[in-house]
Protein backbone atom coordinates (compact mmCIF):
# COMPACT_ATOMS: atom_id res chain seq x y z
CA UNK A 1 0.00 0.00 0.00
CA UNK A 2 2.89 2.33 0.76
CA UNK A 3 3.98 2.40 -2.87
CA UNK A 4 0.53 2.33 -4.49
CA UNK A 5 0.08 -1.45 -4.64
CA UNK A 6 -1.62 -3.85 -2.28
CA UNK A 7 0.08 -7.08 -1.33
CA UNK A 8 -1.14 -10.17 0.38
CA UNK A 9 0.73 -12.50 2.68
CA UNK A 10 -1.30 -15.51 1.52
CA UNK A 11 -3.72 -16.53 -1.17
CA UNK A 12 -6.81 -18.60 -0.39
CA UNK A 13 -8.40 -21.12 -2.71
CA UNK A 14 -12.10 -20.64 -3.51
CA UNK A 15 -14.41 -22.28 -0.95
CA UNK A 16 -18.13 -22.90 -1.39
CA UNK A 17 -19.30 -21.96 2.10
CA UNK A 18 -22.94 -22.49 1.13
CA UNK A 19 -22.20 -26.14 0.30
CA UNK A 20 -20.51 -26.58 3.69
CA UNK A 21 -23.57 -25.07 5.41
CA UNK A 22 -25.89 -27.45 3.53
CA UNK A 23 -23.68 -30.40 4.47
CA UNK A 24 -24.13 -29.38 8.12
CA UNK A 25 -27.93 -29.32 7.79
CA UNK A 26 -28.36 -25.54 7.36
CA UNK A 27 -29.76 -23.63 4.44
CA UNK A 28 -27.04 -22.18 2.25
CA UNK A 29 -26.96 -20.32 -1.03
CA UNK A 30 -24.07 -19.03 -3.12
CA UNK A 31 -24.75 -15.61 -4.62
CA UNK A 32 -22.61 -14.72 -7.62
CA UNK A 33 -24.53 -11.75 -9.07
CA UNK A 34 -26.33 -8.78 -7.52
CA UNK A 35 -29.58 -9.96 -9.14
CA UNK A 36 -29.59 -13.14 -7.04
CA UNK A 37 -29.46 -11.31 -3.71
CA UNK A 38 -33.10 -10.16 -3.48
CA UNK A 39 -34.58 -13.63 -4.00
CA UNK A 40 -32.10 -15.19 -1.55
CA UNK A 41 -32.99 -12.63 1.13
CA UNK A 42 -36.71 -13.27 0.64
CA UNK A 43 -36.21 -17.02 0.99
CA UNK A 44 -34.12 -16.57 4.12
CA UNK A 45 -36.58 -14.19 5.77
CA UNK A 46 -39.57 -16.45 5.12
CA UNK A 47 -37.97 -19.71 6.19
CA UNK A 48 -37.32 -21.45 9.46
CA UNK A 49 -33.82 -22.20 10.64
CA UNK A 50 -30.40 -20.75 10.02
CA UNK A 51 -29.22 -19.47 6.63
CA UNK A 52 -25.82 -18.80 5.20
CA UNK A 53 -25.36 -16.57 2.17
CA UNK A 54 -22.00 -16.97 0.47
CA UNK A 55 -21.83 -13.68 -1.44
CA UNK A 56 -19.07 -13.58 -4.05
CA UNK A 57 -17.37 -10.20 -4.42
CA UNK A 58 -14.47 -8.85 -6.45
CA UNK A 59 -11.33 -10.57 -5.13
CA UNK A 60 -9.23 -7.59 -6.20
CA UNK A 61 -11.35 -5.04 -4.31
CA UNK A 62 -9.58 -3.15 -1.55
CA UNK A 63 -10.87 -0.47 0.82
CA UNK A 64 -10.02 3.11 -0.17
CA UNK A 65 -7.46 3.72 2.57
CA UNK A 66 -4.06 5.33 2.68
CA UNK A 67 -1.20 5.26 5.16
CA UNK A 68 -0.99 9.04 5.07
CA UNK A 69 -4.59 10.21 4.67
CA UNK A 70 -6.81 9.08 7.59
CA UNK A 71 -10.57 8.84 7.02
CA UNK A 72 -12.59 11.98 7.76
CA UNK A 73 -14.13 10.31 10.84
CA UNK A 74 -10.65 9.98 12.39
CA UNK A 75 -9.50 13.53 11.71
Amino acid sequence: MKFGHYTSACHFSPVDHAAIARACGCNGVRIETAGELSLALKKAIHSNGPWLMDIITDPAAYPPISLYDPPAAVR
